[in-house]
């Protein structure tokens, strides 16, 4: 059965790379505790074999040279020769300095072949042991010295056969150690290609086809699809596919119903716009016909309040009139009267004013005789101021004694220009009187004219007169009943005014409430055309996906 669950797969694989982390541990662990005492055993079998010699030449030489070497030094070294021997083929405590004061415990020999040559080396060492102890205490023999002679290189040569097995075995457990290195990366090797494939085919192949998948689904195609053996695994690849898939069905579901809604959303924002538009026209139209009758309303109002404050002044001032009627038929009367008085004073006023524009053109006629007479004054004034310029030029010539005829001249030449200044005064205003007479001539004949017209007018007037004193009669009668006719009327009128004041209230409410609808109806059309925005970019979205 399959496992389940990425999480197991991954622990397996970690547990994999752990036993065989263990195997590499064990293994160098165990070949280390092998080699651990290696370098001592070897380093004292070695040191064996120059004690083998040292003690063979110390015995020589005490057999020469008598107490050069003391008998002391000997024993000590066969000695530490001994305890060494021992503890490297029985285990125990192994000698590890020269003077025998620092030891360490060694186990028996293991290796049959080292322990077999140690057993030979004891063999050889006993007697020579035994030999040595004699020539070491004194009692000398050539069959002992010679005995030392004869086999310190034999005990040596095997001594040396024990390091050089001692150095083998060493050698062994650290070619034995290389050679489960190699098993164990070889296994490693062997292992991860196995797990290599097994990530592949359970984790990344079905990784990169959900990722593919994914992508397809993120470049919004919805058609996509993915084997069914990867969607059926029971682990978190499989929970994931399927809910990649789930997630595609559910936004395919989405998108179709949001292209179905998208349509419906174009139609609605289509139809609000038109609805908004409909809107937009009736307020401004109920907007126009509001301020139409509210301006109609408003004139309405203050002409009924101005007909009936019209009507109200009419009243009373028909009342005036039929009473002021009955006063003037009275007083017509008195104007027959003073109207003939005033056709006679009027024929008088004719007469005297033709009798007047005679006089006056008798003054005219005065006026120009007198403009006559000033002109000779002037032309008089000018011959004097000649003849008093040329007494004067004489006087000059004459010198001194023309002084006093040139004072006498001077003041002749002054009296000349006054006089020509007050007769051009007096030209002016006789100019003046003329103008006047002759406009007085002209008023008085456009008087006399009046005063003519103004006769025929007041026989024509009394005419009238005569005729308005009936007529006024009867105006005096009527003028009553219509003064009652437009009290009521006035009355009316004042109800219609308030009646339009109210029409011209719910008016502006009703102007206000259009506006109001126009700017909603506005608000409105800018809604629906921002969501018709809206529904072309979704539709635009959606399109984008293969459904």
């Amino acid at each position: 059965m399959a496992m389940k669950g990425i999480t197991l797969k991954i622990l397996m694989i970690l547990l994999v790379y752990l036993v065989l982390g263990l195997i590499v541990f064990a293994s160098v662990f165990m070949v280390t505790g092998l080699q651990a005492d290696d370098g001592i055993l070897i380093n004292t079998a070695g040191r064996q074999r120059m004690l083998s010699q040292r003690m063979s030449k110390e015995v020589l030489l005490k057999a020469r040279d008598g107490d050069v070497i003391k008998s002391e030094q000997i024993a000590s070294t066969v000695k530490l020769f001994d305890l060494t021997l021992f503890a490297l083929k029985d285990g125990g405590d192994l000698p590890v300095d020269m003077g025998m004061t620092v030891f360490r415990k060694i186990p028996e020999m293991k290796n049959k072949g080292i322990n077999d040559q140690l057993g030979i080396v004891v063999d050889l060492w006993k007697p020579f042991k035994s030999n040595m102890d004699k020539l070491v205490s004194g009692i000398e023999g050539a069959g002992e010295l010679k005995y030392i002679i004869d086999n310190n290189v034999k005990l040596l040569v095997e001594m040396n056969k024990a390091v050089v097995l001692m150095q083998i075995a060493s050698e062994g457990r650290v070619n034995l150690l290389k050679n489960i290195m190699i098993i164990i990366i070889v296994l490693s090797f062997i292992v991860t290609f196995f797990i290599l494939i097994f990530i592949v085919r359970n984790i990344s192949r079905p990784l990169k086809e959900a990722v593919d998948y994914t992508k397809k689904i993120a470049s919004r195609d919805l058609t996509a699809q993915i084997d069914s053996k990867y969607s059926s695994r029971k682990d978190e690849i499989g929970m994931l596919i399927r809910a990649l898939i789930e997630m595609k069905i559910s936004l395919k579901e989405m998108m179709l119903l949001m292209n179905k809604d998208v349509d419906s959303l174009s139609d609605a924002s289509s139809e609000l716009l038109t609805i908004s538009g409909y809107m937009a026209t009736g307020a401004t139209m109920t907007t126009e016909k509001a301020g139409t009758v509210a301006a109609a309303s408003e004139e309405l109002n203050a002409n009924s309040a101005s007909v009936a404050d019209g009507m109200e002044q009419s009243s009373a001032n028909l009342n005036g009139v039929a009473t002021a009627t009955e006063e003037m038929t009275a007083t017509i009367g008195e104007i027959a009267k003073n109207t003939e008085s005033a056709r006679v004073v009027t024929e008088k006023a004719v007469a005297q004013t033709e009798q007047v524009t005679k006089i006056m053109d008798i003054l005219g006629g005065s006026a120009n005789e007198i403009g006559k007479v000033t002109e000779t004054i002037t032309s008089i004034s000018d011959q004097t101021n000649l003849l008093a310029l040329n007494a004067t030029i004489e006087a000059a010539r004459a010198g001194t004694a023309g002084k006093g005829f040139a004072v006498v001249a001077n003041e002749i030449k002054e009296l000349a220009k006054q006089t020509a200044s007050a007769t051009e005064d007096i030209r002016s205003k006789i100019d003046g009187i003329q103008t006047s007479t002759k406009n007085s001539i002209i008023d008085i004949k456009k008087i006399t004219e009046i005063v003519q017209n103004v006769n025929d007018y007041i026989t024509t007037i009394a005419a009238a007169v005569e005729e308005q004193s009936v007529t006024t009669k009867d105006i005096s009668d009527n003028m009553g009943q219509t003064s009652m006719s437009v009290h009521d009327a006035s009355e009316r009128t004042i109800q219609n005014s308030t009646v339009s004041q109210e029409i011209a209230k719910e008016i502006a409410e009703v102007s206000l409430s259009a506006e109001q609808m126009s700017d909603s109806s506005r608000k409105v059309a800018d809604s629906a055309k921002n969501l018709s925005k809206l529904s072309e970019s979704i539709k635009q979205m959606v399109d984008t996906y293969r459904l």
